[in-house]
């Protein structure tokens, strides 16, 4: 499993692998000990301090200039209507597909159906994926 969502790795890996440095690896503890093994090698997670040897402070007040952040507020909302669109056509599928004797009376328009729906949970999670970018943007903008 490759994810970003810690709870989900949390939840359900036991084991951990590094990718890096064209090589993985297994990682000999939990994923705090990753963070903090990440964030140690890093030189500008240094506390106080952005990337560019900046007080901290300067980059989140230039980052969350309303400006930045009104895009990605569009960007959120466009995505999460887009999940909610997304979710309503599944569940319509859903209970075509649940029609009792719809593979015996029609076998071809079951299948179109299972591949509608195939497209469908690719594109919502598609969705999903772009609603998490720009929910992290947003939240690194604000500080």
């Amino acid at each position: 499993m490759v994810s970003h969502d810690r709870y989900l790795i949390e939840a359900c890996a036991d084991r951990l692998w590094v990718v890096a440095d064209h090589a993985v690896t297994n990682f000999d503890g939990d994923l705090d000990d990753y963070q903090r093994m990440v964030l140690s090698a890093r030189p500008d997670a240094l506390p106080g301090r952005g990337g560019n040897g900046r007080p901290e402070k300067r980059d989140r007040a230039e980052r969350s200039k309303p400006e930045r952040r009104s895009p990605l507020k569009q960007k959120i909302s466009a995505a999460e209507a887009e999940i909610e669109r997304i979710t309503d056509i599944i569940a319509k599928i859903d209970a075509a597909l649940a029609l009792p004797d719809l593979f015996a009376r029609d076998p071809k328009q079951a299948a179109q159906l299972s591949k509608a729906r195939a497209n469908a949970v690719g594109a919502l999670q598609r969705a999903e994926e772009q609603w998490l970018e720009a929910s992290a943007q947003y939240d690194e903008t604000a500080g």
